[in-house]
């Protein structure tokens, strides 16, 4: 639970008839609540979805310095990609007009048709032209509001392109993609070795005489695909989250070489994109599918530790999904026989995902492991199709069962597993069957590096394996919210805002962390009262939690117009509520309630 501070503050609301006299002045004393710790990633997604235009379908450049422009790209292109994960209907939303505008003003387009700069675009997984041409700024619609985007279509060609951190590292993806990953590695250490410890120091630096947050961040997700880790990835973090602005929680992009921002200083939706992208991003550590791989051949990267005893071999007639090709285990009953690959050591929390099949079940079984012990005797996690018909899990204290299967179907099995805790979660074709599974070798591994399947002495299982997908492991779970009241009458003497959970399918909703839960990134959520029912009759469970109406309100009057909730007296505003389950893995909803500032008696109400 944060810890809080409370400043006094009086609002004043004067009463104004209609006439234009002032016949009543009223003061409310109510309280600012400020939160020394927030996370400051949930506060730079909260500012994307705050500059969001929904008239537009787009996000303005900047709240001060630019407050009606709107640029195509690089800013939406960003933004759209930033929010997937958070608001995907915001996201969506942008990805349509962006396609939309793109179609109208006869853009360069992507394969998607979203449009392109021949740069920024490399950021989203497409390659682009190098060397760079000029960039070219046009200017779509300039009237109430002015739209823009960027092209490198110049007729000049950069011939110093290499001086540039974040041409440098458009162009190491680029490589990245085409799957040239020495080029790529190349161009990315030229734009890694431009940081000074202070920033990146490259050729617009030195002739502006400030640095650019936003090629912290490109250089930190460039440094997350490439899977190179930097020896300064710490003081990098550090410097891009020192040009966070405390209160609206947006990214500055200049500064100085002393670290503080430039005097003009804005945050904007360009840098505050790019740093959401890189912080989120999600490295894919292994994935193997077998389709281009040789019929009869084994696996490419996988070795049959015993070959007198079983087989692996790739299948060209059983397979997962509509087409392609999976791999065939055979064991032949002699004794423990095991077929296994190596994959890049993991610390955390990841996920792992399989398609399985057992023709002959008889433990027939998956590993992922800490590779330190022999494989008739791994510690980590596990699933087995057993003789009696179920699927199970094996830990210290022996057998776990889980639900039936039938042989020959494919099954789908997803464990999310916390290196740290020693423990996991097992899906079957998208449902929780164990929760807070232990290790085998409970307490005791510090890692895994080691995938297998095989089988024990006790049988001679036949089974198929495919689709097989590491990735590390931070998800955010679309949470289904409804907030009490509907409408919120701020001058009521109510004590709560009362809010109800719903969890996807696949998630426990006694799992969630109430601790953890907060409205609009700052307003708690008390720990009691909490119930789980089923508020909406819907056959979802919920969960039951309250936040201080005082608090809601303050956090919802220091993010509208004022001006306008005096002019139009109501007002819809979307409350986001976020939070953790008991794992860390997070969750995020919102809801549209309407706000209401009643007048007292045939009196007018100002807020100042």
């Amino acid at each position: 639970m944060w810890k809080k501070t409370v400043f006094p503050v009086t609002l004043v609301l004067i009463f104004i008839v209609i006439a234009g006299q002032i016949s009543y002045i009223e003061t409310l004393n109510i309280a600012v609540y400020a939160y020394p710790y927030l996370d400051p990633l949930q506060k730079a997604v909260s500012y994307l979805i705050r500059q969001f235009n929904p008239e537009l379908n787009l996000r303005r450049e900047a709240p001060t310095v630019a407050p009606n422009t709107y640029w195509l790209v690089s800013d939406n292109l960003w933004a759209y990609k930033a929010l997937e994960n958070y608001a995907p209907e915001v996201s969506n939303a942008i990805k349509s007009r962006l396609i939309e505008l793109a179609s109208a003003y006869n853009l360069p387009k992507d394969r998607q048709g979203l449009p392109i700069s021949f740069k920024h675009e490399a950021v989203l997984g497409d390659t682009v032209p190098t060397p760079f041409n000029v960039t070219v700024s046009y200017t779509l619609y300039s009237n109430d509001y002015t739209l823009k985007t960027d092209i490198a279509n110049g007729t000049d060609v950069m011939e110093d392109w290499q001086e540039y951190a974040d041409l440098l590292l458009y162009a190491a993806l680029s490589k990245h993609w085409e799957g040239k990953e020495e080029e790529a590695l190349e161009l990315f250490n030229l734009a890694k070795n431009m940081w000074d410890g202070v920033g990146i120091n490259d050729k617009a630096t030195r002739a502006d005489g400030k640095y650019a947050t936003y090629k912290l961040a490109l250089l930190l997700y460039a440094s997350k695909v490439l899977s190179v880790k930097l020896e300064f990835e710490e003081e990098l973090i550090e410097a891009i989250w020192r040009m966070q602005n405390g209160t609206t929680g947006g990214i500055i992009t200049d500064y100085y070489p002393s670290g503080e921002p430039v005097d003009y200083a804005d945050t904007n939706t360009e840098t505050t994109s790019i740093t959401v992208i890189a912080l989120t991003y999600v490295c894919t550590v292994f994935s193997q599918n077998f389709d281009e791989e040789p019929a009869g051949a084994v696996p490419q990267g996988w070795t049959v530790e015993n070959p007198d005893m079983c087989s692996l071999t790739v299948n060209e007639t059983v397979f997962y999904g509509g087409s392609g090709k999976s791999a065939r285990f055979v064991d032949l009953g002699i004794g423990y026989s095991y077929v296994g690959r190596m994959v890049p050591s993991q610390n955390g929390v990841i996920r792992v995902k399989f398609a399985i099949r057992a023709e002959i079940p008889e433990y027939f079984m998956f590993y992922i492991d800490d590779g330190t012990v022999p494989y008739d005797n791994p510690n980590g996690a596990n699933i087995y199709f057993m003789p009696n018909g179920k699927l199970a899990y094996y830990d210290d204290s022996g057998w776990h069962y889980l639900c039936s299967f039938t042989v020959n179907t494919w099954y789908r099995i997803k464990m999310t597993i916390n290196i740290p805790e020693n423990t996991y979660n097992i899906y079957v074709n998208g449902s929780l069957e164990a929760k807070g599974a232990h290790f085998r070798g409970f307490g005791t591994v510090t890692h895994l590096t080691r995938m297998h399947f095989g089988a024990t002495t006790a049988g001679a299982p036949v089974g198929y394996i495919d689709e097989i997908e590491v990735k590390v492991f931070h998800p955010v779970i679309s949470a289904t919210i409804d907030i009490k009241p509907d409408t919120l009458n701020l001058r009521s003497k109510g004590e709560w805002i009362t809010t109800y959970i719903e969890l996807p399918e696949g998630y426990d909703i006694s799992d969630i962390n109430v601790s953890s839960i907060a409205l609009n990134y700052t307003v708690p959520a008390k720990l009691r009262p909490t119930a789980i029912g089923d508020y909406d009759n819907d056959s979802v469970p919920d969960l039951m939690v309250k936040f201080d109406r005082n608090e809601a309100i303050q956090v919802i009057l220091d993010n509208i117009d004022l001006e306008e909730l005096y002019q139009q007296k109501i007002m819809t505003v979307t409350l986001i509520i976020t939070g953790k389950l008991n794992d860390g893995t997070p969750f995020q909803g919102r809801d549209i309630i309407k706000i209401v500032f009643p007048m007292l008696r045939r009196n007018r109400a100002f807020l100042i």
